[in-house]
Order: C-alpha cells, then structure tokens, then sequence
C-alpha cells in the first residue's frame, strides 16, 4: 500500500473513530437530559451503522430498564445488556477504546445486569407465583436473586403439597424437587402418609401388603412391631417361626425365636430354632444348662453350681444365693444369687439379666414374675420385659398365655406382650376347654380360641353360677335359668327356665310339663314329653301316657322296649321290667331272665379297679342261681351268701363257711372251709380254726391257713408269721428262713433285708451275711426298678443298691441327694472332730467322687442342706 493509502485509511478510521464516539456522547446526553425520544433514535441510529456497538446497547438497556420511560420493559432491558456485554467481550482494541473515551467502563454493563436482574426478581415477587419465579431463574439465570427465587418457588410449591397434605402430592414434590431444602421434611411426610393411608383399616393383611410394596420405609420396624403381635397372638412356635420365615432380617428376629425356644420346651434344640436364631451358639451353650439338673457348691466364701456330671458351670462367684437351692436338684433357667446385698438373676452361664429385684417367682418356663420393692413386673426368660404395667401377679393358661393381676383386675397377655385383654376382669380362670371371667359377681364364659378371635368383642356377663361337664361342656345358671354351652360356644340347651340332667352323652330337661330328651347332635330339645325320667351309664327309660319305654345305652343294634308298666335299672348291664303278668330282667343283648316264682332278684357289680363287670343272682328257698349279662348261667349253690371280689371271683357262704367260685372257670377255686376271706393287694387273706393263710390271685399259689399274722407278699415269695416273728416262704410253702425275725423286707432276687431285735442285716437266699450290725434301714429312691436304701451302722451312714450293692461305705454323718431323681448326685459329709472340718464329697450314683472339700463350721453352715 502506498503511503497515500495507509493515509487515506487512517484519516477514514479517524473519522469513524470521531463519528461513533460523538454519537456515544450525544446519546448519552440526550439520556441525561431524559429525552427518551432522542436516545432512542440516537441509539437506534447507532446501531445501524455498527451492529457490534457495546455501548448503544448499554444505553438501551437503561432506558428499557427506567420508570419513566412508556416502553418500559424489563426483558428489553436484558435483552441489550447481555448482547451489549457480548459486544464488548467482541469487540476491537479501538471499538474498546472509543467506549472508554465515552466515559463507559465495564463495571456500568455488569451494573446495569444486576440492576436489570434485580428488577426482574422484583417482578417475580409482587406477583409470588411458581411460574413467576420458574420463569425469572429461566430467563435471568445469570441474576444473583436466582438462588432466592428458587428457595421461595421451593417454599410456595411446599405450601402447595401441605395443603393438599397428600402422598401421591408429597411423592409430586421430593421427585420434582430433589435438591430442595424441603424435600427431607415432604419425604418424611410422604412415607407417613402412605404408611397411614395404605394401613389405614389396621388388618394385619394391609400391613404385609405395605412392607411387601415398600420394603425400604422407614416404617418398616413399626409395620414389623405390629405384624408381629398380630400374627403370634396364638402363641405357638409355628406363629414366631413363620414371622421369621418371611421376616429373615427383622429386628425381632432374635425375639421371635428365643420365645419359641421357651415355648417348644424341648430337651433338644429343634432344627428350626438351630436356623433362624441369630445367635444359636450362645443360645446352644444356654440350652444345654438350662436342661442340666445343678447344685450348689461353695468355695473361698463364695457360690457357685454345678451339674450332676460334675462339670462347674458357674465357678464360685457370688456371695450368696436362694435358700432354696442349698439341697439341690435346682432346675430354674434363671438362677437368684446376691453379691454385696444386691440381689441378681443370672443366666446358667452367670450372665446377669436382672439385678436390684427383691422377689422372683417363675409363672411358667418362659415367663417371671419380678418385684421391685411393691413393685411387679413380667419378664420373659430371655430377658425382656413383657409388660410395662405392674403386676400383683399372674398364672399361666394352657396356650402359654399369662393370666396377670394389675391394681386388683385381671387381665391376659402373650409371652410377646400382646394384651389379649385389658385388666378389667374380678378374675380369669381356666376350667376345662372355657376361660371363665368373672365381673362383679356375674361370669362370661369364653375359650381360649374364641379371645384369640374376638378379644375387642363386648363380654357378656350374664351368669350366677357355672360347672364343669367332662372338661368340654359347661352347665351355665341365672336365677333358674339353666343352660349348656360347649367348647365352640354354641348353646346345646337353650337358656330357659327348666332343670337340666346329664348322665354320659344324655341329656333331659326338667320343665312344668315333664322330662324332654335332648338331642345332642343338633342342640336340640325333642318335642316330646315323658312323665318321669331313669338314667345310668347303660340304660334310658322314659314314663309316657301309654307306659314306659326302655332304650338300651350299649346295645350293638337298637334295643327298644315299649309300654312296660314299671322299670327299675338295677345297675348298667340289667334293667328289671313288668308288663302285664310278666316281669322279666333285660340285658343289652335283648335276652330276658324270666321272673322265677318263689325266687327274688338281685345284682352283683365289680369294683371299678377291675372293670365294669356284672352278675345276676336268682335267690330261692335253698339254691343261688348266677348269671352273667349274657344271660348264661355261670353256676347254681346252696349257699347263704354271695359277694363279688373281683371282676370274676366271688366269695360264697355255705353252711357259715366261706370259699371261692370263678366265672370263668364256673367251679370252685377255694372250698368252702374258712372261717374269713377278704381280699388285699392281689391276696385273699384265709382264716381257718383261727389260723392265717392266703391264696394268691396271681399264679394261684395257696398258703395253707397255718400262720399266726397277715401274710404278706416279699418279692416272689411269701412272708409268714409265727409266735410273732416272721419267716419266708414260697410258693409252695416250703421254708426258705424260718420264722426268727422281726421284720423282713424285700430286695433284690438273691437277698433280702432281715431285723433281729435292733439290728438289721443284708443276706443272701442261702442264709449268708452279706452286711450286719445296721442299726437304722430307710427304704430311700427308687430309680425305675432300682432300690437304694440308706443304712445307719456302726461307722456312720451308707448308701446301696438293690442292683449295685454298696454305693457308699457306712462312714459318713449324713447322706442328702442334691441332683435330681434321675440322676442323683449324693453330698456325703464326714465331720472330722478332732480337726473342726466338715469333710463333703460329692458322689454319682456309681459311687465316684465328683468333688471333695473341707469346710469350717461357719462355712459349713452356709452350704448345709436342711432337708
């Protein structure tokens, strides 16, 4: 380019340079003298000769943004201060240079943006909608106010869920606004109102529906809590395992399996619990204890317990424990110790549960009874409280649940803590299948299934009075109403002014009009009327217009006899009837014993312990004629007097002796040559010319009557009497030992024990002294068919077996059993005077010292057993 050029170019810029810059002036000029006509031609005008023009746009914006100006527009003024800031980020060195000479400085554009901001904030805020303030942060994202205006859009589309107060508007809001600082509190709100509203009816279906839905709820404890109590009200295993079954990771995990484990009882622990318990081996360690028969042991002033094996299950550790324990055989799952005057429950492993209580009672395996001062308190075996009220006290029902006293009223509730009933009751009592409430002198009648079903159901106490038939029925009364209910609760005889009779499975009522059967089955009273009415266990005979009707309570096919003109029920195998000219005996086979002429009736019934058995005895001028209740003649005497003994045994009287007859056999066992026959533990004592025998029941042994006492059976043999000493015999009468002694008593096959003036010893069959010189003999335990005896000889006592011999050398002071019947567990002590101890070993029942220690007197004390 020529010199001429570069100068002509320059001279041009210059003049644009003058040109632009003036006009910025004159704008400016015309701005501050409030010509808004002018500035906007001028701005205008501007803009066409430069569209990158940083500095008309700014002036625009102002006068866009100003009151005064009739166009006023907010969203103008934006609208050419962001563009005029993008000019000046765009434009040249001299474009910039000419807007400072203008007297314009970047910081007026950022200025006038805040300003232009801030009044369209203030836009937004007269008006305080949502789309107002969502529309300001869109289109003036670049305002300061934007944080303010989305915390107020926030806090108005919060007001607008509250007051719709809502789920479905609460869920709407914490998912279109996540980052609001709302959106905790609507969460929170939504999750309690969906847990309310989807659970609103309380069943416990609607409860398993919302977990199943909504597993992660924060609810979800409290939705747990409830299914749990709702769904355990029956209180078996089965209920807690199925809450754990569906319920793997509850909280009441742990809760629902250690209060099945109590229920179940078992001496092994199930394969369930052993699954589902999330702490099976402290558990397995517990169980194992908790099923071990312990005893006290006492060392360095302190107690401790052991099992009947031996093993120490709680070294000694405390300073004392419950009187109750010091003889042993201690079977509690909690064990009550005290240490420094405080009183402790602890677990078998010395765990310690409870302490500071004053009383502890066990209602029932799983369930205490604590006292704080006046103060009581269910607790369950594993060692949470059951029941926040304070209990006075409490009884176990047969599901397990706990009858409880509060402020003198009873209540019920489960081993979880669920109410079944609130204490409102006088008293609840179980009597065979019913649960009996008692109200102000009035009684409900209730079932253990029926509570569980309808325990929010209104009692009806409209009873006086109440009793028991056959552990399933109830006889119900109310001034003379009388009534039946059974264990379903449904009424078998209606309420009504009547008396109700029952014998077995008949019934009859007692109105104005006569007797009416009840037809059990259906409930139903027949409608039919009877005179008078006779029942036994085998017959029912009713008293109509047209005579008696006699029905048969054991017959295999019907047995019905009609209009008999009298009926007498001797007993429940014969009924003695009269029809016209005819009286007959009945039997259940429908066989008639015809009435004899010149002979009278009369019937014979065994002793319950040998059956239900009976006979029937035609009694003429010299003969006795027996039949049995098939009508088949057993035998005919000429006797005084028969009696029955047993099931089949009779004792006649002839000529003033008596003898034995057998049913079964229809001869005679015993003639008739005694003077006395009765019969005791399967022997029929004999007297003959004042002489004692006995004919064993048994295998049919007969002891001639040649003795001077009672005889008595010794194992297979028999003891005799003579001069008043005792010898023994078998069952032929043959002498094993004479009759020497004053006293023998059985022992095992090979010896008995003998007594001669003070002294007792052990020998064998054969006469041989296995054990002499003891002076006391106690008959103790009996394990099965193993006998200890204690004995006190010459060194002291001892302890032996029919069936290990010696157990314990007759050397001790005293023998006491502290483990169980089971497996005893005998402490044996030695008082050593010479040297002020008492020496106390613990043995089994195969005489092994378990443990051996020497007490002091004093230390003695604290450990002795006073049985």
């Amino acid at each position: 380019m020529t010199k001429r050029a570069v100068a002509l170019t320059l001279a041009f810029v210059s003049i644009v340079w003058v040109l632009h810059a003036g006009i910025l002036d004159r704008i400016k000029k015309a701005w501050q003298n409030g010509d808004f006509e002018k500035t906007e031609k001028l701005v205008l005008k501007s803009l066409e000769k430069d569209t990158l023009n940083p500095g008309a746009r700014f002036y625009y914006s102002l006068l866009f943004l100003d009151s005064s100006f009739v166009r006023r527009d907010i969203d103008s003024a934006s609208f050419f201060i962001e563009r005029s800031i993008l000019d000046y980020e765009s434009a040249s060195p001299e474009m910039l240079e000419d807007f400072k000479q203008s007297g314009l400085v970047p910081d007026m554009l950022y200025a006038q943006k805040d300003r232009v901001g801030n009044e369209a904030f203030k836009r937004a805020a007269q008006l305080m909608v949502i789309p107002a303030f969502e529309d300001f942060m869109l289109r003036f994202e670049y305002s300061d106010m934007v944080p303010t205006a989305r915390a107020i859009r926030d806090s108005l589309a919060f007001d607008d869920a509250k007051n719709d107060h809502t789920w479905e508007a609460y869920e709407a809001y914490y998912k279109k606004y996540p980052d609001s600082e709302y959106m905790p509190e609507a969460k929170e709100r939504y999750q309690r109102l969906i847990f309310n509203d989807l659970t609103k009816d309380d069943k416990l279906e609607s409860y398993v529906d919302f977990l199943k839905n909504y597993p992660d709820t924060p609810y979800r404890k409290l939705a747990e809590s409830i299914i749990f109590e709702r769904s355990t009200k029956r209180n078996t295993p089965d209920d807690y395992y199925d809450f754990v079954r569906n319920y793997p990771n509850s909280h009441l995990r742990k809760k629902a399996i250690d209060i099945a484990y109590y229920l179940e009882g078992a001496q092994s622990i199930s394969q369930r619990v052993h699954h589902w318990h999330p702490g099976i081996d402290s558990l397995r360690d517990i169980h194992e204890l908790n099923y071990a028969s312990i005893f006290p042991v006492f060392e360095k002033e302190k107690f401790g317990f052991m099992s009947t094996d031996g093993s120490s299950m709680i070294g000694p550790a405390f300073g004392g424990i419950s009187v109750d324990y010091l003889c042993g055989n201690v079977v509690a799952n909690w064990l009550e110790v005290i240490n420094g005057g405080n009183r402790m429950a602890v677990t078998r492993k010395g765990e310690v549960i409870l302490d500071g209580f004053s009383e502890l009672k066990s209602v029932s395996n799983a369930v205490k009874l604590v006292r704080f001062g006046n103060s009581g308190h269910l607790y369950h075996s594993s060692g949470f409280k059951i029941l926040d009220l304070v209990v006075e006290d409490a009884r176990e029902l047969s599901n397990s649940w706990i009858a409880f006293k509060h402020e003198y009223n009873w209540g019920i509730v489960t081993p979880n803590g669920v109410k079944i009933l609130a204490p409102d009751y006088d008293d609840i009592l179980e009597v065979g299948k019913f649960c009996i409430l008692q109200k102000d002198e009035q009684y409900a009648i209730s079932t253990i299934s029926d509570l569980l079903a309808n325990a929010d159901t209104k009692l009806k106490f409209e009873f006086e009075d109440y009793e028991l038939i056959q552990d399933t029925l109830i006889q119900v009364f109310n001034g003379e109403i009388e009534a039946v209910i059974d264990q379903w609760l449904q009424y078998i005889v209606q309420p009504a002014a009547h008396e109700i009779h029952i014998n077995g499975s008949f019934w009859y009522v007692k109105a104005n009009g006569g007797y009416h059967m009840v037809k059990e089955e259906e409930s139903e009273v027949l409608n039919q009327t009877f005179q008078s009415v006779e029942v036994n266990d085998g017959w029912l005979a009713f008293k109509k217009p047209e005579g008696w009707l006699l029905v048969s309570r054991k017959s295999e096919s019907a047995l019905v006899i009609n209009e008999l003109d009298s009926v007498k029920l001797l007993n429940d195998h014969f009924a003695f009837t009269v029809k016209g000219q005819k009286a007959a005996v009945i039997t259940h086979n429908g066989k008639r014993f015809e009435d004899k002429k010149n002979y009278s009736i009369k019937s014979l019934n065994s002793d319950p312990k040998f059956g239900n058995t009976a006979f029937l005895i035609f009694t003429g001028s010299r003969d006795k004629l027996v039949f049995d209740s098939r009508n088949e003649e057993i035998f005919t005497v000429t006797c005084e007097e028969i009696t029955l003994l047993t099931d089949s045994l009779f004792r006649v009287k002839c000529g003033g002796k008596v003898g034995l007859m057998s049913a079964r056999t229809k001869k005679e066992v015993l003639p008739s040559k005694y003077e006395a026959l009765d019969l005791q533990d399967d022997l029929a004592f004999l007297l003959r010319n004042g002489k004692i025998g006995c004919f064993d029941l048994q295998n049919g042994a007969l002891i001639p009557a040649e003795y001077s006492a009672r005889i008595k059976k010794v194992g297979k043999y028999y003891q005799v009497s003579k001069e008043g000493l005792y010898g023994l015999v078998d069952e032929h009468n043959k002498q094993l030992f004479p009759a020497e002694y004053d006293e023998i008593k059985e022992w095992n096959d090979t010896s008995i024990w003998v007594r001669t003036n003070a002294h007792w010893q052990l020998i064998s069959l054969q006469g041989d002294v296995f054990l002499g010189k003891i002076q006391t003999l106690n008959m103790w335990m009996k394990l099965g068919d193993e006998q200890l005896a204690m004995v006190l000889g010459e060194g002291g006592t001892g302890l032996y077996s029919n069936k290990r011999g010696e157990i314990l050398a007759a050397q001790y002071n005293e023998i006491i059993n502290v483990g169980s019947e089971n497996e005893p567990v005998f402490f044996a002590e030695q008082h050593l005077k010479t040297a002020a101890f008492f020496v106390v070993t613990y043995f089994n029942l195969g005489g092994e010292a378990i443990k051996s220690q020497a007490f002091r007197p004093e230390e003695y004390d604290q450990i002795y057993c006073d049985q």
